[in-house]
């Protein structure tokens, strides 16, 4: 993971699970991901687990915001006005979620500083 312009957070350890009884076999200090879904982004907030989900619509981040998730992730294939919306969303309601998009090469590093987002996860 690479933050732009937040040089103090250190990158944590995501580890991705698809149902709730895999919360406890999370390493300390990871942060969960998962596919969006309400069950997990609720019972990471009943624990006060950190969370990342990946969205693809609207309506999702608003849930994501309203249950305390530390990240969005954007899959790779998501429209850069989708992501740019999101951002602004973000950015609007000043909370610390950050957007992280989903890159394949380094060449898109650039592209994604350039769009404002938050950070990258480079995925293979």
């Amino acid at each position: 993971m690479l933050m732009f312009g937040f040089s103090g957070i250190p990158s944590p350890v995501f580890f991705n699970i698809n149902s709730p009884v895999q919360i406890q076999d999370s390493p300390p200090n990871s942060v969960i991901t998962f596919n969006w879904e309400l069950q997990l982004a609720g019972e990471c907030l009943k624990q006060e687990i950190s969370f990342a989900t990946r969205i693809r619509k609207d309506i999702e981040l608003i849930y994501a915001l309203n249950l305390k998730a530390t990240y969005i992730i954007a899959p790779y294939d998501t429209p850069l006005s989708t992501l740019n919306r999101w951002q602004s969303i973000l950015q609007d309601y000043v909370c610390d979620m950050r957007l992280l998009r989903e890159i394949h090469t380094d060449d898109e590093i650039l592209e994604s500083l350039h769009n404002r987002l938050d950070g990258v996860i480079k995925i293979k």
